[in-house]
């Protein structure tokens, strides 16, 4: 990640001893920064930490009835809230529309199994930070059925 201190100032120091306007940083930690402007002092800093992805979807599954990787789901259910998943085909036909985050895609649509090819997802869902803050977030990607 790259942290900018701003611009304008006459002078950075961060508390990793680098004297420019932007650090890039690489593990989880606090950082700080002191900027000068015609003698007067201001100190600054942040904390930074990787955030997990709060879902997760694979980008293929097959269909087949065998009991391994037989439907579209997240990992993880728990942690989501108003929840909407929706898929389409090539066309955009709506194959699949869900706000059940447990709920999975089994690959059929009307009653029929879809062609194996790829299909495109989006999903909406809002969850709460460490700090209780719920955040919305909107994700989207493909997903290939196999058959």
């Amino acid at each position: 990640m790259v942290l900018d201190a701003g611009e304008g100032f006459d002078s950075y120091l961060w508390n990793n001893g680098e004297q420019n306007r932007f650090i890039t940083v690489y593990d989880q930690a606090w950082y700080s920064v002191e900027v000068s402007k015609n003698h007067c002092f201001s100190i600054d800093s942040v904390f930074v930490s990787e955030i997990e992805p709060i879902i997760a979807l694979p980008n293929a599954f097959t269909p087949n009835g065998d009991g391994l990787n037989d439907d579209f789901r997240i990992a993880d259910p728990q942690k989501v809230v108003d929840f909407h998943i929706w898929i389409h085909d090539r066309r955009g036909l709506i194959v699949y529309d869900s706000r059940d985050p447990y709920q999975a895609w089994d690959g059929f649509y009307g009653g029929q199994p879809c062609y194996g090819q790829s299909y495109v997802w989006y999903v909406e869902y809002d969850y709460y930070d460490g700090h209780n803050f719920k955040i919305g977030k909107k994700q989207r990607g493909l997903v290939n059925i196999i058959r």
